[in-house]
């Protein structure tokens, strides 16, 4: 059973993860400025096809760091949460998409506290995109 507490957890996380992603595809939006890109496919992108468009605009360390970001926030939101032999502990448990039944599927323990400290982890990534995509629009810092 999920309490509220976890759900309140959780909660933040989706939360801040679609503001990253929504911020994350506006810097992608400005790397590509000039470039010729057809730039209608990376507004509101997210996952891999935002990934691989920042990586196209040459901002491979945004990506990489997002990825990873990505990969734990699709545990917190596509998985079960069942309770975890070790007390206090919870588990996501995510089906493999592209392979459900032939690989066992992903499970990821998550102890006291990992997901309020994901949650800040996510918070500080999206601090760091917007002084990117401001510094990139030239908004001065009296008005951030």
């Amino acid at each position: 059973m999920v309490d509220d507490k976890l759900a309140t957890a959780v909660g933040r996380v989706v939360i801040q993860a679609a503001w990253v992603d929504e911020a994350l595809s506006d810097l992608a939006f400005e790397f590509q400025r000039g470039s010729g890109v057809d730039r209608s496919g990376v507004t509101g992108a997210s996952g891999k096809q935002l990934v691989d468009q920042l990586r196209g605009a040459g901002a491979a360390a945004w990506a990489d760091e997002y990825s990873a970001l990505n990969a734990k926030r699709n545990s917190v939101v596509h998985g079960r949460w069942l309770e975890a032999i070790r007390p206090g502990h919870m588990l996501s448990v995510k089906t493999r998409r592209k392979t459900p039944g032939i690989e066992p599927p992903d499970a990821t323990t998550w102890g006291p506290g990992e997901l309020e400290g994901f949650h800040a982890d996510l918070q500080d990534f999206y601090r760091r995109i917007l002084k990117e995509l401001f510094d990139k629009l030239g908004i001065p810092e009296r008005f951030r």
